[in-house]
């Protein structure tokens, strides 16, 4: 028996070594990464127009009314550069590991760029009898502007030293739309251009691969998309009245409804320091 003391304190020994090896491949504690990639941003864009005209003459029974409607739907679209920075603390029980950190995006602000024509459909009514329809065009030119995004997130996965890993984010990213329009006949008291900023949100899923290098060093790919929602915005129409004088008895009243649904798609390849 005692001759094999020796040998059963080195065995044990090394079991407690290897034991300790395997614990310090670990994903625990708080972190820091970087990744290069790119960010895609598509943009639903909904345009509508209605104007409306009318005359009642103060001296007679004369009258008429008119309206103008015209709707319009455009996706925009644009992929740019993206670096991002992230933090934050991972817990590693042995079988699950779970992360939340922040994170924020730098990439280039161009999210799209749009050249369409409205097509106004008109309707004209002369009490009580005549009525007739017409339409026109006016092109416009607009665009989209993404700036930098920044928000949480939250992943699981299990405790491998390779494995898959599923994220869900919460962003926030600021938006800017411009239209622009070189056509507005004689006597148009509108603006030529219209623009709005709106700060969007929302949820966001994805996943990826990471790699524990040594204890501290780790590599990963990623995948994200995300709905930042939608926002509606209503405007003075371009080109304003259009060119309608406004004599007594003349009414008029325009309204322009702008909505803009944006969502990105990004994927990145980076690398991570576990302290």
């Amino acid at each position: 028996m005692c001759n094999r003391m020796p040998i059963l304190a080195m065995v044990t020994l090394s079991g407690l070594c290897i034991v300790e090896g395997v614990r310090a491949q670990t994903w625990g504690g708080f972190y820091i990464d970087g990744a290069l990639g790119a960010r895609s941003t598509s943009t639903e864009l909904r345009d509508s127009t209605t104007i409306s005209t009318g005359y009642s003459s103060p001296f007679s029974n004369s009258s008429w009314s008119e309206t103008e409607y015209t709707s319009s739907t455009l996706d925009f679209g644009d992929t740019n550069f993206l670096a991002q920075l992230s933090a934050g603390w991972r817990w590693d029980n042995g079988s699950v590991v779970l992360g939340i950190g922040a994170f924020f995006d730098l990439a280039g602000e161009g999210a799209g760029k749009q050249q369409d024509t409205f097509v106004y459909t008109s309707t004209r009514s002369y009490p009580p009898y005549i009525s007739y329809a017409y339409s026109s065009t006016e092109s416009f030119a607009a665009s989209v502007k993404q700036e930098n995004r920044y928000g949480i997130s939250l992943d699981i996965g299990p405790s491998w030293k390779t494995h898959p890993y599923a994220k869900l984010i919460y962003s926030w990213s600021d938006f800017e739309f411009e239209e622009r329009t070189p056509e507005c006949g004689p006597g148009s008291s509108g603006p030529t251009s219209n623009t709005f900023g709106t700060t969007r949100s929302g949820f966001g899923v994805g996943g990826g691969i990471r790699h524990l290098y040594n204890d501290h060093l780790y590599f990963f790919a990623e995948a994200m998309w995300q709905d930042l929602g939608s926002t509606t915005k209503t405007l003075i129409p371009l080109c304003g009245n259009r060119g309608y004088p406004v004599y007594p008895g003349q009414s008029y009243s325009a309204t322009q409804t702008i909505k803009l649904s944006p969502t990105n798609l990004t994927g990145v390849l980076g690398v991570g320091w576990r302290f």
